[in-house]
């Protein structure tokens, strides 16, 4: 798709590849679009730039070539909301979190980060991976046995995150996961 610059400028939505939330609107011209497509990084023209190296994940041309979407993964790990105020993800729903956490590992498989222990359980492959998830398992047993509950969630943590990471690996969803006890919740 060939872009459609008016006054040199076309229209640019930034998201956040993770969230999918919009962390700012603004224009760009040729020789930003040029080096965001070549470097790999978010670059705008004054006054549209954000705060921050966003690491491009996609870029995407409306049919007609009068926009661009340009998604990008955010460097501090924030959510934004759709004015681009950071708002912590501590604050988000636990289920959105969940799914936020599973793009993010999903995010760090098809594009590692060195010196990510994700990346490090998807070199060793599912053996490995699976032989986590039944470590962390015994481990949270363990925990619940005991009385300090601090030691207890941690565990429970380091168990859904495994499993998480155990379930991209398989090309699997929490989604599918979910679909199969909502079927048995049904029957």
């Amino acid at each position: 798709m060939t872009p459609k610059y008016i006054n040199g400028l076309l229209p640019a939505i930034i998201q956040d590849a993770l969230t999918l939330r919009v962390i700012m609107h603004g224009f760009i011209d040729e020789d930003c679009l040029e080096l965001t497509t070549d470097s790999g990084v978010l670059t705008m023209p004054s006054p549209y730039t954000p705060e921050g190296d966003f690491s491009v994940r996609s870029i995407e041309f409306q049919d007609d070539g009068n926009a661009v979407l340009i998604k990008v993964l955010n460097p501090d790990g924030f959510a934004y909301t759709s004015f681009g105020e950071d708002s912590d993800i501590r604050h988000m729903e636990t289920d959105d979190f969940l799914f936020f956490l599973e793009k993010v590992i999903r995010d760090r498989k098809e594009f590692p980060v060195s010196d990510s222990y994700t990346n490090r359980l998807f070199d060793l492959g599912t053996p490995r991976i699976a032989q986590k998830v039944g470590e962390e398992a015994v481990e949270t047993v363990i925990a619940a046995m005991g009385d300090r509950d601090d030691l207890f969630l941690g565990e429970c943590a380091d168990l859904m995150y495994h499993f998480l990471v155990l379930l991209c690996q398989k090309d699997k969803k929490l989604e599918d996961v979910l679909d199969v006890l909502k079927q048995r919740h049904s029957r």
